[in-house]
């Protein structure tokens, strides 16, 4: 990320008034968030963007909280220019907000534990407590609800520094820092091409988390029937969704249409536990993730391909047409956030509590492309 911005403190230089806090525009349009916040202002560093601290323009005080250019959410403290940012969106009832929830445990606990790595919240996002309450809500059998549209309720994103010890390019052991963001999108929010132009924050990513719901998928209708869940879905909407992502970042990275986007995009087919009659218990889908400290790509890869497959037979090859056509990088996952099927006319997990299948391995691969986290064989 580059062109980072920085926060007044509030604080201003003797014989200066001190700003006020006001609504930010940029926080209005783009989380519908009019909290009054102290103003930002853009880093004085040409050379070092990343500086630590800089003097407010308006009352001369210091400031060292840095924000993020696009949506104003306030980043950790060891974020640089070079620091990479991830972020997620999909689908109308793909299960996003079970999927984030899920994801951001597991990263506070096994996967940050399989690296070696720190992590922790950054910022004060009301979701945060929200992301708390669902798991507890789940732990205890409970299904969250579907998310609201950003115009109807405001949602600021959850930050999660991740620090890992790493060697730069002369073998100086320093710590790194990278930027989780994840925003709770509402699928309709990504709809139309309007819409989606309005989610402006996810042009800041160096990457992104596609969430799919396979019950979207034209050849998977009966089924959806059969689970109690087929008035939510559009055979047509994943594909719709994914042309104006793609849209919007070719028109944020200025990518002309007779060539590829660069940004690597990871495609989550989430729910898998409901398609598991579909698939062998020897399959790569259904193996558990690898536990060692690297991303295993030859696994990925073949995981990949069999996805693939299952996309294909269930009639979604518009989906498969459409990313090969359109990114040099992407690739293919089948998560289970649950670990097992719940009762989707209930809303109630399985009885046997919440076991989380692969959930990291999309954002895992993400880091592995910036060499954030090591690739090689896992066991």
């Amino acid at each position: 990320m580059n062109n980072i911005m920085f926060r007044c403190s509030g604080r201003p230089a003797p014989g200066k008034d001190a700003c006020r806090p006001e609504v930010d525009p940029e926080r209005v349009r783009q989380l519908r968030d009019a909290t009054p916040v102290q103003r930002a202002f853009p880093s004085p560093f040409k050379l070092f963007r990343s500086g630590q601290r800089a003097e407010c323009p308006e009352c001369a005080g210091t400031a060292g909280t840095r924000v993020c250019p696009a949506c104003r959410s306030v980043l950790p403290s060891a974020f640089g220019s070079g620091s990479p940012m991830f972020g997620m969106v999909g689908t109308r009832a793909a299960g996003k907000t079970v999927y984030l929830t899920v994801l951001v445990s597991e990263l506070q606990e096994p996967t940050r534990r399989r690296f070696g790595a720190a992590t922790y919240f950054v910022g004060e996002s009301p979701m945060i407590k929200d992301v708390r309450e669902w798991r507890r809500g789940m732990d205890n059998g409970a299904l969250p609800q579907l998310t609201e549209r950003a115009a109807v309720l405001a949602r600021t994103p959850v930050v999660i520094d991740w620090q890992q010890v790493r060697r730069n390019s002369i073998g100086i052991r320093r710590v790194a820092s990278t930027a989780l963001s994840f925003y709770d999108t509402a699928g309709e929010d990504l709809e139309t091409t309007n819409s989606t132009k309005d989610q402006q924050y996810l042009t800041a990513t160096d990457g992104l988390i596609v969430v799919l719901d396979p019950f979207q998928i034209a050849g998977n209708t009966k089924r959806a029937a059969e689970r109690g869940v087929a008035d939510r879905y559009d055979p047509d909407h994943p594909l719709q969704v994914l042309s104006n992502v793609t849209e919007m970042l070719r028109a944020a990275d200025g990518v002309r249409h007779d060539r590829k986007i660069n940004r690597p995009l990871a495609v989550a087919v989430t729910k898998i536990d409901a398609f598991y009659d579909q698939i062998p218990a020897d399959s790569p889908i259904r193996r558990p993730a690898p536990a060692t400290p690297r991303f295993d790509e030859a696994d990925s890869l073949d995981i990949h391909q069999h996805v693939a497959g299952l996309i294909n037979e269930w009639g979604g090859d518009d989906v498969l047409r459409h990313l090969e056509m359109n990114y040099r990088r992407f690739r293919l996952f089948a998560v289970s956030a649950l670990g097992a099927e719940p009762d989707y006319r209930s809303g109630r997990t399985d009885s046997h509590g919440v076991r989380p299948h692969r959930v990291s391995e999309p954002l895992l691969w993400l880091m592995a492309n910036r060499r954030i986290v090591g690739t090689g064989k896992g066991q």
